[in-house]
């Protein structure tokens, strides 16, 4: 694996080289943990999603070091590191002083000069987060087959199996605030002029969402349905795709219902609810919104 140490970092690191690189797929579904194993080596990551700030642990568990090896690890080539600089945990049979450092693409476990591995087990655990510049998408942890194990000389190659371990970047969850307003003209009224308003309060943006709103029983027509909303008359029911919502803004969808016979003091309540979104919606609690009106005569609606 290409890096320059200098004379130091070149006399603690060299025993244990495991080159990884991130290729991006199609996503799938993934298991809490996932590890890949070799004749002496075992390599695990916790979880296997995560969004940008998301705690991962990397654990590499060695069952024979020999005295001055160190832990190198690439994570990826072309998207300038997965995870951030994290922090270092050392058990076993060696020190528990190390070191996790992050140069550009690489991570470097190491030790302190007077605290070299010894001879024994040895179980390295590096607790990270995912990077915020890591696209989001799946990424294949690879071994090459060449990586190698070394108690002394020579090195033992060592093939890993599997041969990928999976890791999804996932987009931050984006809150959707639903919000309903109604109102309706001063005199002879016989409809209600209604706005469902889908606000995103992040963290991250909204790509799609869908928003339903439920009419009152005495509506028999909808119009001025705004664009990317459509009406079901059997269950009276307006269903409006937001489509994509910055962190921040608001999208309003207006319509009209019209109104069949009235009773005086009849209540006209209309709710909308958030049915759908993507990446996910965290607070279920701000998703929906209710906008009444009361028939105060046949010919006034008071909202």
């Amino acid at each position: 694996m290409p890096m320059l140490l200098n004379d130091r970092l070149g006399r603690l690191l060299a025993a244990v080289t495991i080159p990884v690189t991130l290729v991006c797929v199609a996503p799938a579904a993934h298991a809490d943990s996932a590890s890949f194993v070799s004749q002496h080596t075992t390599v695990s990551i916790s979880p296997t999603s995560g969004g940008a700030g998301d705690p991962v642990t990397i654990t590499v568990a060695i069952d024979k070091p020999a005295p001055a090896s160190s832990v190198n690890l690439v994570f990826s080539a072309s998207e300038g590191g997965a995870f951030n600089a994290g922090t270092c945990t050392s058990s076993g049979a060696s020190p528990t002083t190390c070191t996790a450092a992050f140069f550009g693409t690489a991570v470097v476990v190491s030790y302190a000069s007077n605290e070299p591995l010894q001879p024994g087990p040895t179980t390295v655990t590096i607790n990270t987060t995912v990077s915020a510049t890591t696209a989001t998408g799946t990424y294949h942890l690879q071994a090459s087959p060449n990586s190698s194990v070394s108690a002394g000389a020579p090195p033992e190659f060592e093939t890993y199996s599997p041969s990928t371990l999976d890791f999804t970047v996932t987009p931050p969850a984006a809150d959707i605030a639903v919000g309903l307003t109604a109102g309706a003209p001063p005199l002879l009224a016989s409809y209600i002029d209604y706005t469902a308003t889908a606000t995103a309060q992040g963290p991250g943006a909204v790509s799609t969402g869908t928003i339903v709103t439920q009419l009152p029983a005495p509506t028999t027509s909808v119009t001025n349905l705004a664009a990317g909303c459509s009406y079901n008359s059997a269950n009276r029911q307006v269903t409006c795709a937001t489509g994509a919502i910055p962190n921040g803004s608001a999208v309003p969808k207006t319509f009209r219902a019209h109104l069949g016979l009235l009773t005086i003091g009849l209540p006209l309540n209309a709710t909308a609810t958030r049915t759908a979104s993507t990446p996910s919606d965290p607070d279920p609690a701000n998703d929906s919104a209710t906008a009444g009106c009361t028939v105060l005569t046949g010919l006034i609606i008071d909202c």
